[in-house]
Order: structure tokens, then sequence, then C-alpha cells
């Protein structure tokens, strides 16, 4: 077995299936435990902390939801937050599938972001998921 690293991407040549295997084995385990470790890690969100006025879930905080359609990133909403539109090349669009369960974050007024691996949030609206899981107190 030969690997050989190319672009931060290890590519590796088998001599036998069995050697094929182990390698695609040992992946996947990896895979499986870095997603575990992903959606049970707790977000530290606003609402965990402090509730404003007008809070919709009560004492409960949304920890994951399941996304009753896609949901995009909107444009119309990019660089509301920042002084300045960020530039064309530095926008990040993001994809939510229809029925994907994602950790979540909450401000303390309700609003929810899904949470991706990379840490990036993508905002959805009430309509557009329905929690799965809360935070326990």
């Amino acid at each position: 077995m030969v690997v050989s690293g190319v672009n931060d991407t290890q590519i590796c040549t088998c001599k036998s299936f069995e050697d094929a295997a182990w390698i695609a084995e040992r992946l996947n385990l990896a895979a499986l435990q870095n997603q575990a470790e992903f959606t049970t890690a707790l977000i530290d969100c606003p609402a965990l902390h402090e509730k404003g006025e007008g809070y919709p879930f009560g004492d409960k905080v949304p920890k994951k939801v399941r996304l009753l359609r896609r949901v995009t990133t909107d444009p119309n909403f990019l660089g509301v937050a920042e002084i300045e539109p960020p530039e064309s090349s530095d926008v990040i669009y993001k994809t939510a599938e229809f029925d994907q369960v994602l950790p979540c974050w909450t401000n303390k007024f309700g609003a929810v972001a899904v949470v991706f691996e990379d840490g990036q949030k993508l905002w959805a609206k009430p309509h557009e998921f329905e929690v799965v899981e809360w935070y326990n107190k």
C-alpha cells in the first residue's frame, strides 16, 4: 500500500481489496465519529443565558431542528449586520436540505439559525423548521 499527499489530500494506492476495505472502514469510522461529536456538542447560544421579550419557546431552548423545506442563503440579508456588504468573493452561500436535521443556534428573541459543521450559520424562518430536540436545563 502506498500513501502520498497532494494538496492536503491523501491518495492511497492499494495492492489488494483487503487493504482498500481496511482504509475505507477507518475513514468511515472517523467521519462518523466527527459527525457524532459535532451533533452532540453544546452550541453556546444567547437563549441559554437570557430570553428577551416575546421569546417563542417558553423555558425551552432548541438544540436540533428538522427542516420542512430547502433553505438557502437569502442574498437580501447578506451584509446587513456589517458596516459594509461583503465582497462578492467573500460571500458564502449555504443550503440546508428538506428533512435534514441540524444543530441550531438561537438568539434571545427566538430567531433560529442552523449550524453547519464548519461553524457557518444559516437563518431559518419559523415556518421552515420544527424543533426535534431541546436543551436540558
